[in-house]
């Protein structure tokens, strides 16, 4: 499934440019992760961080995980 690589990719340098941080709560899932903008501010005592790309589908997830 090589249509999502590229935004696997851009996922990939955003978590390896961002420090540590074991409060972060990961959102991810399809273009309604991805297109939820206000994500920060409607979670404001959590660190978010936004992870949707493209039409995910689940069956690919694991694959990308590490945890």
């Amino acid at each position: 499934m090589v249509w999502y690589e590229a935004e696997i990719n851009q996922l990939e340098s955003k978590l390896n440019s961002l420090p540590s941080a074991s409060d972060r709560v990961v959102f991810y899932g399809s273009s309604s992760i991805r297109l939820w903008t206000t994500l920060a501010q409607d979670f404001p005592q959590v660190n978010t961080l936004n992870l949707g790309f493209g039409g995910l589908r689940l069956p690919p997830v694991p694959g990308f995980s590490s945890g």
